[in-house]
């Protein structure tokens, strides 16, 4: 009996050791769950942290509009006139008034200039008219070029002539001051305003050959 106490202790140290041994192992399963329960409860399946994604969104600033259909702006050239401006400028010596002629059937395409008085004579054959200063001023679109041919010309060849510009007055000259009984050659200039005078003595023309009379010059402008 006394030889089998030593082992009867040792079975009960072994018992409560298992015993002892199995609480803890069950305590901490126990807390283990209850762990993963917690989690649960938060929203959560691990205790370790995990990241938050949310969805980007895409912010157009309000003062910058797209359109869907984006269109091309273009804001157009001022129009040219169809016409052709011709007007004509007169000066007079001394308190001499006379007109100098006129622009005339001006179209799209050109017009006709002429002397005064036209087909008579510009000065007369008794005490005359006086003395001519005159301007003539063309100008067309931008683009365009001006053509000067004389259809008539019979100018007093001692003292009255006719010039034509390239532009203004201070363009190049495209017909020197030309005078007599020749029809001058055709003139183009190379801008789009042209611009010709005719300038005269004021002295009648009485001394013109009977077979050249009257004196009078006339001129078709082309748009080119």
């Amino acid at each position: 009996m006394v030889l089998f106490l030593p082992l009867f202790f040792k079975l009960v140290i072994v018992i409560l050791y298992l015993i002892v041994g199995a609480k803890f192992f069950v305590s901490k399963a126990l807390l283990v769950k209850k762990e993963k329960f917690r989690n649960f409860i938060r929203g959560t399946t691990s205790t370790t942290p995990q990241a938050i994604t949310t969805n980007a969104v895409t912010t157009i600033p309000t003062t910058e509009i797209v359109p869907t259909n984006e269109t091309t702006m273009t804001t157009a050239a001022p129009a040219c006139l169809d016409a052709p401006t011709c007007t004509n400028c007169k000066l007079a010596y001394s308190n001499v008034i006379a007109a100098c002629g006129v622009c005339m059937d001006v179209t799209s395409s050109g017009g006709t200039i002429q002397s005064r008085n036209f087909p008579d004579d510009y000065d007369g054959y008794g005490n005359g008219f006086g003395p001519l200063d005159c301007i003539f001023a063309i100008d067309v679109c931008p683009e365009k070029k001006i053509q000067l041919t004389f259809t008539q010309f019979v100018v007093e060849s001692c003292c009255d002539t006719v010039t034509v510009f390239d532009g203004t007055l201070t363009g190049e000259t495209l017909l020197p001051p030309t005078t007599g009984y020749t029809i001058p050659s055709s003139s183009t200039t190379t801008s789009n305003k042209m611009t010709i005078t005719f300038k005269t003595d004021g002295n009648n023309n009485a001394l013109f050959p009977e077979s050249l009379r009257p004196g009078k010059w006339q001129a078709t402008f082309t748009v080119v």
